[in-house]
C-alpha cells in the first residue's frame, strides 16, 4: 500500500512529537480526516471544473464497502 505512507508521512510531520504518544486507532482516524479533507478538495475543484462524475458515490479505498471487499478477497 503505497498511495497511504505519504498521508502517514504527512500527519506523522504535521503532529511533531505528537505523532507518537497517538494511539495506532488515534493515528488512523487523522490519517483518514486527512484523506477526506483532499478528497473534499478536489472534488469541489472538479465541479468547478464542470466535470461531469458521480460525486456522491466516488471511488475511495478508505470506504468501508471497498475495506470489506479486500477482505473478503
Amino acid at each position: 500500500d503505497c498511495h497511504g505512507l505519504p498521508i502517514e508521512l504527512k500527519i506523522t510531520h504535521e503532529l511533531g512529537d505528537k505523532a507518537q504518544s497517538l494511539s495506532a486507532l488515534d493515528f488512523k482516524k487523522a490519517c483518514r480526516a486527512y484523506s477526506q479533507k483532499w478528497i473534499d478538495i478536489q472534488r469541489s475543484e472538479m465541479k468547478k471544473l464542470g466535470f461531469l462524475a458521480d460525486f456522491d458515490n466516488y471511488y475511495a479505498t478508505m470506504k468501508p464497502s471497498y475495506e470489506a471487499d479486500i477482505v473478503r478477497t
